[in-house]
């Protein structure tokens, strides 16, 4: 009992300083454009749907606890570097790590800056342009029109759903030992959390011990 009155008043504290500091927030979608009342209202249909985006102007996240990196905009140079994996702008840089960590990314077909030149451009060089851009869907990069960003966003809800049906899910920003003993007994051995919660280092000890599985989603 005493240890369980030392974690409850240890989680207590914990969370008492995430809500004075704001320090900790839970962020999902990273947004590779400059923050602004022309972008928020030309996105508005999906940007209202969520409540935490990032801008590329702002202090951004870890990329690896973002859900969706969604680019508005890539320009030529930053398909050719994606394409060849070599990080030089911060576009690319932030593509190339989401494609890494395995964070979804996905661009706005009408904001892929070389097809506007499709009318105009050597036929061959043209070509060459797509082959880039195939490249980027073979990374698991997804292409879509701007109408369709709200149906990739359904997207990510319906695959974490599907991720955690098999699973105990704690929509906590503390994971104490207490919450784990009580699916453990309730018979589940695979535990779904949020990427961004803590997890006490007596829950973990529990987890180890049990030899239980665990998800961030």
């Amino acid at each position: 009992m005493e240890k369980d009155s030392l974690v409850q008043k240890i989680v207590s504290e914990v969370l008492k300083k995430i809500e004075e500091d704001k320090e900790i927030k839970e962020r999902r979608i990273l947004f590779l454009e400059e923050e602004s009342e022309e972008i928020k209202l030309k996105y508005s249909l999906f940007i209202s749907d969520w409540d935490e985006i990032d801008f590329i102007d702002e202090n951004i996240a870890q990329i690896k606890n973002y859900d969706l990196v969604i680019c508005p905009k890539l320009s030529i140079i930053d398909l050719v570097d994606i394409a060849n994996g070599r990080p030089s702008s911060k576009v690319s840089s932030i593509i190339i790590e989401a494609i890494l960590y395995g964070v979804k990314v996905t661009c706005i077909e009408e904001g892929i800056d070389y097809r506007k030149f499709k009318s105009l451009s050597n036929e061959n060089f043209y070509l060459m342009m797509t082959e880039y851009e195939q490249k980027l869907l073979s990374f698991g990069i997804e292409i879509v029109k701007c109408s369709q960003i709200k149906e990739s966003l359904n997207d990510i809800y319906e695959e974490n759903k599907f991720a955690c049906e098999e699973h105990g899910y704690l929509d906590k920003k503390v994971v104490t030992q207490s919450d784990i003993e009580r699916l453990y007994h309730n018979g589940y051995r695979k535990i779904c959390i949020k990427k961004d919660s803590l997890i006490t280092p007596l829950a973990k000890d529990y987890i180890n011990m049990n030899h239980l599985e665990l998800k961030k989603v």
